[in-house]
């Protein structure tokens, strides 16, 4: 006789939460210029604004931090921390996630103003984030600037529509991310047609002051450049 457990029938509900993320509106005019990053695993938004801002290189540059849905206790000192997703209904948590980031963006432009130029960021696991949020959102980016992370499984594998030009950069003596993994990850984007740079820091798992100064020269040029963002109102730029 089968047990209640294998007769158990898997659904899933919606609901409704509350994310949050931090801005630093730009010190010059209008914000011509958005900066989206993504923190790593049990990190907070708090943990990265510092590192984010300081890796724009202009002061007309909008930076917001976003906070990963899944809010957690950090052993026994009771710290707060967010990681993005687990392995558990993995499909379903990238859904949400990239709706998440979407409703984000949109609300940073209500408040304030479209943006000329716009950039997802991602360090260790917030790299996942950075990826999905600019190939898969509703708002395509011009660039994606990785830290740390490699291109989520389910992209690298499947037939997507027209990446943003990639930075991806590791630590030197990164024991989770390696160079040489960093430049396979860089060379399966460039088999697919992708402008994928790689940078190398001295450092380990971190974003570090080298990754500023690789972040700031890419983006200044990236800024300059045209601009590539669709309409997010035209129905192909869907999820």
């Amino acid at each position: 006789m089968s047990s209640r457990d294998d007769s158990a029938l898997l659904r899933h509900a919606p609901a409704t939460v509350q994310g949050r993320y931090l801005v630093v509106p730009p010190r010059a005019g209008v914000a011509k210029h958005h900066f989206f990053g993504f923190h790593g695993q049990a990190q907070t938004a708090e943990t990265m604004i510092e590192a984010f801002a300081g890796s724009v290189p202009d002061d007309d540059w909008l930076v917001v931090s976003v906070q990963a849905l899944n809010v957690h206790y950090a052993g026994r000192n009771q710290e707060v921390v967010a990681s993005w997703m687990t392995r558990l209904d993995r499909e379903v948590a990238i859904t949400t996630n990239v709706g998440y980031v979407d409703t984000v963006v949109e609300q940073v432009e209500r408040e304030f103003g479209a943006a000329d130029t716009r950039v997802f960021a991602g360090f260790s696991q917030g790299v996942g984030m950075a990826y999905r949020a600019g190939v898969l959102g509703r708002h395509r980016c011009n660039a994606i600037v990785t830290v740390g992370g490699d291109v989520p499984p389910e992209l690298a594998a499947a037939a997507t529509a027209e990446w943003p030009e990639v930075l991806a950069m590791t630590g030197e003596h990164d024991p989770y991310f390696p160079p040489d993994a960093l430049e396979q990850d860089a060379n399966a984007l460039r088999a697919r047609g992708v402008t994928a740079h790689t940078g190398v820091f001295d450092g380990r798992h971190e974003w570090a002051a080298g990754t500023r100064v690789g972040t700031v020269a890419f983006l200044r040029r990236i800024a300059n450049g045209p601009a590539r963002i669709p309409d997010p109102t035209t129905p192909d730029s869907g999820a």
